[in-house]
Protein backbone atom coordinates (compact mmCIF):
# COMPACT_ATOMS: atom_id res chain seq x y z
CA UNK A 1 0.00 0.00 0.00
CA UNK A 2 2.84 2.57 0.83
CA UNK A 3 4.25 1.96 -2.43
CA UNK A 4 1.37 2.86 -4.35
CA UNK A 5 1.40 6.08 -2.47
CA UNK A 6 4.75 6.55 -3.63
CA UNK A 7 4.14 6.08 -7.17
CA UNK A 8 1.38 8.53 -6.83
CA UNK A 9 3.43 11.10 -5.05
CA UNK A 10 6.52 10.94 -7.84
CA UNK A 11 3.79 11.47 -10.49
CA UNK A 12 2.23 14.04 -8.92
CA UNK A 13 5.46 15.84 -8.73
CA UNK A 14 6.13 15.29 -12.77
CA UNK A 15 2.80 16.59 -13.49
CA UNK A 16 3.51 20.03 -11.90
CA UNK A 17 6.98 19.98 -13.01
CA UNK A 18 5.65 20.14 -16.60
CA UNK A 19 2.78 22.35 -15.83
CA UNK A 20 5.82 24.83 -14.25
CA UNK A 21 7.89 24.57 -17.29
CA UNK A 22 4.93 25.55 -19.16
CA UNK A 23 4.68 28.89 -16.49
CA UNK A 24 8.13 30.08 -17.84
CA UNK A 25 6.31 32.34 -20.50
CA UNK A 26 5.45 36.21 -19.65
CA UNK A 27 1.98 35.45 -21.01
CA UNK A 28 1.73 32.67 -19.02
CA UNK A 29 2.76 33.97 -15.52
CA UNK A 30 0.73 37.13 -15.61
CA UNK A 31 -2.02 34.61 -16.50
CA UNK A 32 -1.49 32.53 -13.13
CA UNK A 33 -0.71 35.55 -11.23
CA UNK A 34 -4.06 37.02 -12.32
CA UNK A 35 -5.93 34.06 -11.97
CA UNK A 36 -4.46 33.76 -8.38
CA UNK A 37 -5.00 37.21 -7.54
CA UNK A 38 -9.26 36.72 -9.05
CA UNK A 39 -9.88 34.16 -7.93
CA UNK A 40 -8.01 33.87 -4.23
CA UNK A 41 -10.87 34.79 -2.03
CA UNK A 42 -13.74 32.76 -4.00
CA UNK A 43 -14.65 29.13 -2.43
CA UNK A 44 -13.67 27.24 -5.67
CA UNK A 45 -10.63 29.21 -5.66
CA UNK A 46 -8.60 29.18 -8.79
CA UNK A 47 -11.22 26.21 -10.20
CA UNK A 48 -13.80 28.86 -10.70
CA UNK A 49 -14.59 28.76 -14.35
CA UNK A 50 -13.47 31.44 -16.48
CA UNK A 51 -12.18 32.41 -19.98
CA UNK A 52 -8.98 34.69 -20.06
CA UNK A 53 -6.56 35.97 -22.53
CA UNK A 54 -3.03 37.00 -21.75
CA UNK A 55 -1.34 38.33 -24.26
CA UNK A 56 2.84 39.26 -24.91
CA UNK A 57 3.86 41.63 -27.47
CA UNK A 58 7.48 41.69 -28.69
CA UNK A 59 9.43 43.68 -31.77
CA UNK A 60 11.06 41.21 -33.79
CA UNK A 61 12.59 43.32 -36.47
CA UNK A 62 11.89 47.02 -38.15
CA UNK A 63 9.04 44.72 -39.80
CA UNK A 64 7.45 42.39 -37.30
CA UNK A 65 5.74 41.45 -34.22
CA UNK A 66 5.78 38.35 -31.89
CA UNK A 67 2.66 38.19 -30.13
CA UNK A 68 2.58 35.20 -27.32
CA UNK A 69 -0.75 33.50 -26.56
CA UNK A 70 -2.54 31.99 -23.80
CA UNK A 71 -6.33 31.47 -23.73
CA UNK A 72 -8.34 29.98 -21.57
CA UNK A 73 -11.99 28.15 -20.47
CA UNK A 74 -13.78 25.69 -23.26
CA UNK A 75 -15.08 27.59 -26.17
CA UNK A 76 -16.87 26.14 -28.95
CA UNK A 77 -14.62 28.03 -31.31
CA UNK A 78 -12.76 31.44 -31.17
CA UNK A 79 -11.02 33.99 -33.29
CA UNK A 80 -7.93 36.69 -32.81
CA UNK A 81 -7.38 39.29 -34.62
CA UNK A 82 -4.22 41.60 -33.88
CA UNK A 83 -4.14 44.59 -35.34
CA UNK A 84 -0.57 46.88 -35.19
CA UNK A 85 -1.11 50.19 -34.01
CA UNK A 86 0.32 53.81 -33.92
CA UNK A 87 -0.52 55.54 -30.68
CA UNK A 88 0.15 59.20 -30.20
CA UNK A 89 -0.55 61.80 -27.58
CA UNK A 90 -1.25 65.35 -28.19
CA UNK A 91 -2.65 68.14 -26.30
CA UNK A 92 -6.18 67.56 -27.26
CA UNK A 93 -6.05 63.51 -26.97
CA UNK A 94 -4.60 60.08 -28.13
CA UNK A 95 -4.66 59.77 -31.75
CA UNK A 96 -4.46 56.14 -33.14
CA UNK A 97 -3.55 54.85 -36.70
CA UNK A 98 -3.20 51.63 -38.22
CA UNK A 99 0.50 50.17 -38.63
CA UNK A 100 0.28 47.53 -40.21
CA UNK A 101 -2.12 44.38 -41.95
CA UNK A 102 -5.11 42.86 -39.49
CA UNK A 103 -3.68 38.96 -38.51
CA UNK A 104 -7.17 36.99 -37.66
CA UNK A 105 -6.66 33.55 -36.63
CA UNK A 106 -10.24 31.66 -36.67
CA UNK A 107 -9.83 28.54 -34.41
CA UNK A 108 -11.80 25.49 -33.81
CA UNK A 109 -12.83 24.94 -30.34
CA UNK A 110 -11.01 23.22 -26.85
CA UNK A 111 -12.06 22.24 -24.04
CA UNK A 112 -14.26 19.00 -23.02
CA UNK A 113 -16.77 18.54 -20.91
CA UNK A 114 -15.89 18.78 -17.26
CA UNK A 115 -12.92 20.48 -17.39
CA UNK A 116 -13.92 24.14 -17.81
CA UNK A 117 -10.81 26.15 -17.83
CA UNK A 118 -8.39 24.25 -20.36
CA UNK A 119 -5.25 26.29 -21.39
CA UNK A 120 -4.19 26.55 -25.13
CA UNK A 121 -0.82 28.66 -26.08
CA UNK A 122 0.08 29.78 -29.34
CA UNK A 123 2.65 32.50 -31.27
CA UNK A 124 1.69 34.96 -33.87
CA UNK A 125 4.13 36.56 -36.29
CA UNK A 126 2.68 39.81 -37.09
CA UNK A 127 3.65 42.51 -39.54
CA UNK A 128 4.32 45.64 -38.53
CA UNK A 129 5.60 48.86 -39.59
CA UNK A 130 9.07 50.41 -37.68
CA UNK A 131 6.61 53.03 -36.01
CA UNK A 132 4.16 50.44 -34.47
CA UNK A 133 3.82 51.02 -30.60
CA UNK A 134 0.95 49.32 -29.49
CA UNK A 135 -1.49 46.41 -31.19
CA UNK A 136 -5.53 45.67 -30.45
CA UNK A 137 -5.96 41.93 -29.95
CA UNK A 138 -9.63 41.41 -30.43
CA UNK A 139 -11.03 38.16 -29.07
CA UNK A 140 -14.41 36.51 -30.38
CA UNK A 141 -15.23 33.06 -28.60
CA UNK A 142 -18.42 31.46 -28.47
CA UNK A 143 -19.48 30.81 -24.49
CA UNK A 144 -23.06 30.67 -23.71
CA UNK A 145 -23.39 33.35 -26.85
CA UNK A 146 -21.32 35.40 -28.80
CA UNK A 147 -19.07 37.12 -26.80
CA UNK A 148 -16.52 39.88 -27.67
CA UNK A 149 -13.57 41.58 -25.85
CA UNK A 150 -10.73 43.97 -26.65
CA UNK A 151 -7.54 44.46 -25.02
CA UNK A 152 -5.14 47.34 -26.20
CA UNK A 153 -1.37 46.99 -25.42
CA UNK A 154 1.50 49.22 -25.99
CA UNK A 155 5.30 48.32 -25.94
CA UNK A 156 8.25 49.85 -25.54
CA UNK A 157 10.52 49.50 -29.33
CA UNK A 158 12.76 46.63 -27.46
CA UNK A 159 10.80 45.50 -24.76
CA UNK A 160 8.03 42.61 -24.40
CA UNK A 161 5.03 44.25 -22.81
CA UNK A 162 1.53 41.73 -21.36
CA UNK A 163 -1.56 42.20 -20.66
CA UNK A 164 -4.12 39.71 -19.40
CA UNK A 165 -8.05 39.77 -19.96
CA UNK A 166 -9.96 37.58 -17.83
CA UNK A 167 -14.15 37.34 -17.65
CA UNK A 168 -16.05 35.12 -15.16
CA UNK A 169 -19.31 34.02 -16.45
Amino acid sequence: MRRRSLAYIVCLLIVTNLVHAQSKTPAMEAYLKWRDQAFAQLPSGINTPHYALAATVQRLDARSLKVELVVVGQTPAYSLEVQPLIISGSSDGQRQEKAGKLTTSNLGGMGEPGIPNLLSQAIVIVPASANANAVEITWKYRAQGEQMAHAFISFEKDLPSTAVMGIVP
